[in-house]
């Protein structure tokens, strides 16, 4: 049989086995592609998909907790002063507070709860903290923060 089909194929004029060469690469080629651009298409539509639902999903979660995409820092600069009379507002004790240059360090202490809720304050606020350190001493919760001072 393979001896017919080789003679069958050297009895079709030169131009014509080109032509048909030509058509079976052209052939190989689109199936080839399409086998590469099809799930690479899937994929891409899954892949969409799953955005559009974490997009949802974030939009529906901001709209629930009711504060904004980008944390926006409202009032005056952060500074030693303003970090000490927040502190004592919040009821805390400031046990040190020093600053050279633009580095700030203070330590507080207070019920944990209320630490905890001024740290979650400062960090809403978007104050850039370098350094936290809890301690727990008795029933009171000492915090040491560390962070660069804005400009102001």
């Amino acid at each position: 049989m393979g001896d017919r089909l080789q003679q069958a194929w050297r009895q079709i004029p030169p131009a014509r086995r080109v032509a048909f060469k030509a058509a079976a690469w052209g052939l190989a080629l689109v199936v080839v592609w399409q086998g590469l651009w099809l799930p690479g298409q899937q994929h891409l539509a899954l892949a969409e998909a799953r955005l559009h639902q974490q997009r949802v999903l974030a939009q529906h979660l901001l709209r629930l907790s009711g504060t904004p995409a980008a944390v926006q820092q409202a009032g005056p600069p952060l500074t030693a002063a303003r970090l000490s009379e927040r502190a004592q507002a919040a009821g805390l004790a400031t046990v040190d507070l020093h600053s050279n240059g633009q580095q700030l360090t203070m330590t507080v202490q207070g019920a944990p709860q209320t630490v905890m809720g001024w740290l979650q304050a400062l960090e809403r606020e978007g104050a850039d903290l370098s350094e936290i350190r809890l301690q727990a001493a008795d029933d009171q919760l000492q915090a040491r923060i560390g962070r660069m001072l804005d400009d102001g």
